[in-house]
């Protein structure tokens, strides 16, 4: 076993009581999807390594896409699967490395005082059930550790900065038996104080062999004064191999780097010009009588490490690699990455890579973390079930939901395998596919779900050959130009900054443009409210708006009989921590049932506190608790990522609410929670976001929500969502909705009505009753060309895109009889 030595990575976290939330086990994660993590292995400062029978077991260290950066995977050398029960440390530890028992027990060491709860000094074990300590640990000394594990003669070697393991005094090094730590010797110190300071170790004929820095160490038996030396244990008493090293640079700390066993000799690797007057140019060998060097050989840079498998000695260093066979030099590159420190491995008759390959030819997948050699070539182990969307310099910002398929659009470069494109991203719950694109300078802006159908707008005058006002739709094949009476196909400049696009029952499109100005389009084009619109909600054929003027809100009321009516003004306020007033902001609003429910940014409506939801109920404005809080830039005192609340969605008789916020009432709950008519609660631990380096370990935002088969799909800003990796999408298992049971006496249910009928389109079908029975239209072929789910007694279908003639519209579902009705699309 070898880790890569890796440099600490600065921390900066939000208030102490938002961190120990987010980062405690939360049973409610397991809620919580993992489906669209990372393919391979995200490991910025290298990995480690173990094997056992027919498992590859890799550690990335210093994740900073992990919730408590190191986090393991396993491999069975094709696909790279998250180990089911990771390691969870407490706030500030760190993993350094990976190792097996002879019986199978994962082993890991590093710097932490818990592993999942459980108190354990710098090392532990998973048993198969749980994570457990070994004894008393390894604990004394300054910056205490454990870095490197080793297996010799089936037992469990740790070499690190420690003085003792277990009760006994060990210095560095230490022995565990399956039950109890044993020194070996007395270990060694530095100046005679502290633990010395190791820096690799490896195993050869059964004897264990480490190098020390950082100027004289002192053992039993062994003293050295020279910069570098190296160490070896037979199993009774410690031996040095000699070595008089110069070096050229005398500023570095460290001679000696990194050590391997290939082949019956020792390499070391370091910065170092000679050894016994032999010139090797940081990279030597040792055949157990003499030091050579290996030409040609002539680094232009340090070499970071070195490691040993069947084909040769592994060299990395930054942006290339090398294998030494023996004999002569073999490039190790991956074609069109750039490799970092890493290190080559045997399993079984296979030989594998792990480390951290930077790709420059393809920004789509950011880090591979397992290789194969195969004929002196290298190929990458990706898991190609698991894996989300990739960002570059923006997030998802529009995800909508179309019968069950799940539609994305954002600034990123990838999602999956794809790559490179700023086009809907439809996933089937089991893959991602692109949608066409749009003509136009910057192509779509917004997606929307209505009726079933999707809709796009966006700054495309003309789509699929045909001039386009920057409305579409997509009819499952293709993008088609939508037109409604009113619309010129002069105005597209509309369609590129609409942020907000609907369809009432009746079909009349209504959408907000960039000066906030609401068009709605009957028989003609009206302008019912100009500027400052933020949001509105078709009910049926009303239509409800919000549109704020500085600090005054106006909840507007538009019908076709009563024309335009003022419901409600208020004063919309956000206050912040510090007290400043400013005017209130309106991200959604929707109409449901017979009240209007309002999110943002505002805490304050009149002088009510709401806290960025509210709720209207025909006479007044109604809280929910204390709202959500902890939001914006006052969450993490950086910037603002994202208003508090950005979506809001209902399921059965619970809200959720989505945005970038730190509390729901006095629960913490990051940037997602629920409530259910009478408290809120988190969702798990929540979504998170470690691209920040200045704020590591903040809240993620949550820019769109939507449900498909009792699923809550969450896009946005962040790489964990309740602790499992996320990439900038994930799911959260719901309750099922409750069937209603039929009575085997009751009468039967009538079949649906269709008006108009016939039809030129748009039709509204009315059921006895609606229990989540799927609707379907067929033509006089049987064939089925429409599908959709009652979720209510009344719904609206589209039939526009459908060609003229006689369909069929039948309403069944699991437990109940099905009811067909004939119309004519004319």
């Amino acid at each position: 076993m070898k880790a890569q030595l890796i440099s600490l990575y600065i921390f900066l976290c939000l208030a102490t009581c938002i961190f120990n939330s987010a980062s405690a086990q939360n049973p409610d994660d397991k809620n919580w999807s993992d489906r669209f993590g990372y393919p391979g292995i995200i490991a910025p400062n290298g990995t480690a390594i173990a094997t056992y029978k027919d498992t590859i077991y890799i550690m990335s260290m210093d994740n900073q896409y992990s919730q408590y950066r190191s986090i393991i995977y396993t491999s069975d050398g094709k696909t790279i699967k998250p180990f089911k029960h990771p390691p969870t440390l407490d706030r500030r530890g760190n993993i350094r490395d990976i190792g097996i028992d002879s019986s199978g027990h994962i082993i890991i060491t590093g710097s932490f005082d818990s592993v999942s709860g459980v108190a354990a000094k710098n090392v532990a074990m998973w048993n198969g059930s749980n994570w457990i300590p070994m004894g008393k640990g390894l604990y004394g000394g300054q910056n205490v550790g454990g870095y490197t594990i080793e297996l010799l003669k089936n037992e469990i070697h740790v070499f690190g900065l420690f003085q003792y393991a277990g009760d006994e005094l060990a210095n560095s090094i230490a022995r565990w038996d399956g039950n109890t730590w044993h020194g070996l010797d007395s270990g060694f110190v530095d100046f005679h104080v502290e633990p010395a300071w190791f820096i690799a170790s490896t195993v050869l004929n059964d004897s264990l062999l480490c190098t020390f820095g950082r100027g004289p160490i002192y053992g039993k038996g062994i003293s050295s004064y020279a910069d570098g030396t190296v160490i070896v244990w037979d199993g009774n008493h410690w031996s040095k191999v000699p070595a008089a090293v110069t070096r050229s640079n005398q500023d570095q700390t460290y001679v000696f780097g990194d050590i391997a066993a290939f082949d019956g000799s020792i390499y070391l690797s370091g910065i170092f010009d000679s050894i016994d007057g032999i010139f090797v140019n940081r990279f030597a060998r040792w055949d157990g009588e003499k030091w050579s060097g290996m030409s040609p050989n002539s680094y232009s840079g340090d070499i970071s490490g070195l490691s040993a498998c069947k084909e040769g000695v592994y060299v990395s260093a930054q942006k290339y690699g090398k294998m030494w066979t023996g004999d002569k030099w073999l490039d190790m590159l991956l074609p069109g990455y750039e490799s970092s420190p890493g290190f080559f491995f045997n399993f079984g008759e296979r030989t594998f890579g792990s480390t951290s390959y930077p790709q420059t030819n393809d920004s789509t997948l950011q880090h591979l973390g397992l290789v194969e050699i195969k004929d002196k070539k290298l190929y990458p182990i990706i898991d190609t079930d698991q894996y989300g969307v990739y960002r570059y310099i923006g997030d998802i910002h529009d995800m909508v939901a179309v019968g069950k398929d799940i539609f994305i659009l954002g600034d990123f470069i990838g999602a999956g395998t794809l790559k490179n494109f700023k086009t809907p991203i439809r996933w089937d719950g089991n893959k991602w596919s692109r949608l066409p694109s749009a003509y136009g300078k910057r192509g779509f802006s917004h997606i929307f779900s209505i009726n079933d159908t999707l809709y796009a707008t966006g700054d495309f005058p003309t789509i699929n050959g045909d001039s386009s006002i920057g409305i579409a739709k997509w009819d499952g094949e293709k993008w088609l130009p939508v037109y409604h009476p009113g619309i010129s196909k002069k105005n597209y400049e509309f369609g590129s900054t609409i942020t907000d696009l609907s369809i009432s029952k009746k079909g009349w499109l209504t959408y907000i443009n960039a000066k906030g100005t609401l068009v709605f389009n009957n028989e003609e084009k009206q302008e019912l409210a100009r500027g400052n619109i933020s949001s509105f909600s078709f009910k049926d054929d009303t239509l409800f708006m919000i549109k704020v003027v500085d600090t005054i809100g106006y909840l507007i009321k538009w019908d076709r009989i009563s024309g335009e009516s003022l419901l409600d003004s208020m004063i919309l306020l956000s206050i912040n921590p510090h007290g400043d007033r400013n005017p209130g902001f309106i991200t959604k609003l929707v109409a449901k049932d017979d009240k209007i429910f309002i999110v943002g940014d505002f805490t304050h409506i009149d002088d009510k506190l709401v806290n960025n939801i509210a709720m209207w109920d025909g006479t007044t404005w109604h809280s929910f608790g204390r709202g959500v809080s902890d939001t914006g830039k006052y969450l993490t005192g950086a910037y603002t990522k994202g208003k508090p609340i950005e979506d809001i969605v209902f399921h059965k008789d619970d809200i959720y609410v989505g945005g970038f916020f730190a509390r729901a009432d006095s629960s913490i709950a990051l940037s997602i929670a629920k409530w259910n008519g009478k408290e809120w609660s988190p969702l798990g631990s929540g979504v998170t976001s470690l691209d920040d380096y200045y704020d590591p370990f903040a809240a993620g935002v949550v820019r769109a929500m939507t449900i498909v088969d009792d699923k809550l799909y969450i896009a946005g800003t962040f790489n964990l969502a309740g602790g499992k990796n996320a990439q900038n999408i994930s799911y959260y298992e719901l309750p099922p909705l409750q069937s209603v049971k039929k009575s085997s006496a009751s009468t039967s249910l009538r079949s649906p009505k269709i008006n108009p009928n016939p039809t030129s389109g748009i039709i509204t079908v009315t059921l006895d009753e609606a229990n989540n029975e799927e609707i379907t239209v067929s033509d006089v072929l049987g064939r089925i060309v429409k599908k959709t789910t009652a979720y209510s007694n009344e719904i609206t279908l589209d039939c526009t895109e459908l060609p003229k003639g006689t369909y069929y519209l039948s309403v069944g579902s699991d437990g109940s009889e099905t009811r067909t009705t004939k119309f004519v699309l004319f």
